[in-house]
């Protein structure tokens, strides 16, 4: 049988995107002949790909006499363009007037079936590689006959550049306007309890010229002596076609003297998370970070002294195992110190007494030194004064020594880490402290029952703590809990407060004894309690649960309940 070998040529178009052609000189236009750039093209300048050169590739069809033919060659690309002015390639299939870069080449081949690829390269030619941006072609089953060349196009396509719409609305936003500020009494306060209907309110009148939801927040500046506080209580539409929004609150004081309050509105849009966001905060993250709010600051004058917070802590802070043991308690003085203490227009810089009740009869020894350098650390050497409480007791008005009357101060952290208190007048002093506007910290673990034993006339440490007596907790449901040699308490957070934020984890254990006391659910709020692990309490005894710190907030109690019958309340309605 005879052999014979034939001549096939493969084209390759690298691109749709129409050039100019390059024209050799001859300008006659009916001249039919090819038309070329003039010059060699090294790359895909028509559309800017990374296309330099061509791999063709032919083997023979699987399972047939040509099997095992492989040829493969690389080579650059022409220099002109297809169809190029040749009748032969117009319309087969490029328009005539199309222009796309290619690559040929001719192979010889004994007759017979192939499969053929054509892949554009990139890079030199001494070392190319496959191109990123145009992929490959193929054809399978190509038919070489005996005697004949069989010509045929693959197209090899690029990616093309990635485009889209772009709508652009630009849209006018205006900020919110502060219109009027009214007092529902007087900007001068004389009566202390806020809940008093329309007493020591605030309401501020805002538009928005865009009619947007508003945000409104209220605080405290430092334009008056004594900082205070603000608490929204109303919030409503008003005015024409509801157009306007009506915001009030209630003011509380503390000490007699000036403060300063303001109220700042924000409007609000929806971000790009699908939340209601201040539209300021958008701009800024368009790269304009202008304003758009509107605030108003105002004074407020009070004539009375109104009861500051409190605090009551039933543990010594060095007691090992204790909160000492987390790490957490230099935070946890300094949250209580600074929670009692939200009268004071500069908080980071109040005036703090530390007491040590002379009745500690040396029980947990360096607790004093070291809650007094927590306090330093937060409030500063100069600030923090620690003296013994003088024979006697203290005194609110009078001279407590070189500390001075208590009236001078803003928080006075009075502990006795491991005994009860001992002296009537001390209970006096801290009342009046209190019920005057003063933050007032009691801590130490058996200080929440009577005052000196109980003697008749003798004042009770539940008109602190909120908290209901039962006994100094050295042993719970027969179990030993005192001086660290037998049961621990398990202490933890009972309610989240801005005092124990972030703080013992799942909680600390507790050695020595802690008070057996229940609330008396008059507006305290318990933020850590302890227990007795695996104790099983009997029918009608104690719990094995007790609370271990409350907070008292004037704004959550009744005026006669802060102190409990045992003096006389403040000037409240």
């Amino acid at each position: 049988m005879q052999k014979w070998t034939l001549v096939v040529s493969f084209f390759a178009s690298l691109g749709l995107i129409a050039g100019c052609a390059g024209v050799d000189g001859d300008s006659n236009p009916a001249d039919p002949g090819p038309r070329t750039s003039g010059l060699a093209l090294s790359s895909d300048t028509l559309a800017d790909t990374d296309v330099t050169g061509m791999k063709f590739k032919v083997t023979g069809c699987a399972n047939t006499p040509t099997s095992s033919v492989s040829q493969t060659v690389k080579k650059d690309l022409e220099d002109m363009y297809l169809p190029g002015g040749i009748s032969e390639f117009e319309d087969k299939p490029y328009d005539a007037d199309s222009q796309h870069l290619f690559s040929d080449h001719y192979f010889t081949l004994p007759a017979g079936c192939y499969d053929v690829e054509t892949q554009p390269l990139t890079g030199p030619q001494n070392n190319y590689t496959k191109s990123q941006d145009c992929s490959k072609a193929t054809k399978t089953g190509v038919t070489v006959e005996d005697g004949q060349t069989n010509e045929i196009l693959l197209i090899n396509q690029c990616k093309g550049p990635k485009k889209g719409g772009l709508d652009v609305l630009g849209t006018i936003n205006h900020p919110p306007e502060v219109l009027s500020v009214n007092f529902k009494d007087s900007k001068f306060i004389s009566q202390c309890k806020k809940s008093n209907k329309n007493k020591n309110q605030v309401c501020v009148t805002v538009k928005d010229p865009d009619n947007d939801p508003l945000e409104f927040v209220w605080s405290s500046t430092s334009m008056g002596q004594y900082q205070g506080s603000l608490r929204q209580v109303s919030k409503k539409r008003v005015g024409e076609n509801n157009k306007k929004w009506k915001v009030c609150a209630e003011i509380t004081t503390g000490p007699k003297g000036d403060y300063g309050f303001n109220l700042t509105a924000y409007d609000l849009a929806t971000d790009s998370t699908g939340q209601l966001n201040r539209i300021e905060n958008i701009l800024a993250n368009q790269g304009n970070p202008n304003a758009s709010n509107d605030d108003i600051s105002f004074p407020v004058y009070s004539g009375v002294d109104c009861p500051g917070r409190s605090s009551v802590i039933l543990m010594a802070m060095n007691n090992n195992p204790g909160p000492t043991s987390t790490g957490d308690a230099k935070d946890y003085v300094k949250q209580t110190a600074g929670w009692v203490n939200p009268f004071f227009a500069d908080p980071g810089s109040a005036k703090v007494l530390y007491v040590k009740d002379d009745n500690d009869q040396g029980e947990h020894p360096g607790d004093a030194q070291w809650v007094t350098d927590r306090l330093k650390a937060k409030y500063g050497n100069g600030n923090v004064t620690k003296i013994d409480e003088p024979s006697g007791g203290l005194s609110y008005g009078s001279s407590n020594g070189s500390a001075g009357p208590l009236s001078q101060y803003d928080i006075v952290w009075f502990s006795n880490p491991g005994y009860p208190v001992d002296d009537p007048a001390s209970h006096t002093a801290l009342m009046k402290f209190r019920n005057t506007g003063g933050g007032l910290v009691i801590q130490g673990d058996d200080m929440a029952g009577p005052v000196a034993g109980g003697g008749p006339g003798n004042p009770h440490m539940d008109t602190f703590s909120f908290l209901n007596f039962q006994n100094n907790g050295t042993t719970t449901c027969g179990l030993t809990t005192n001086n660290n040699a037998g049961s621990n308490y398990e202490v933890s957070r009972a309610d989240s407060h801005p005092v124990t934020d972030g703080l013992f984890g799942s909680g600390f254990d507790y050695g020595n004894d802690i008070d057996h006391t229940t609330v008396m659910g008059k507006g305290e709020t318990v933020v850590l309690d302890a227990k007795v692990p695996g104790s099983v309490c009997p029918s009608g005894s104690a719990s094995a649960t007790f609370p271990v710190s409350t907070i008292i907030d004037p704004a959550d109690v009744a005026a006669t309940d802060l102190c409990n019958g045992a003096c006389n309340p403040p000037q409240v309605p």
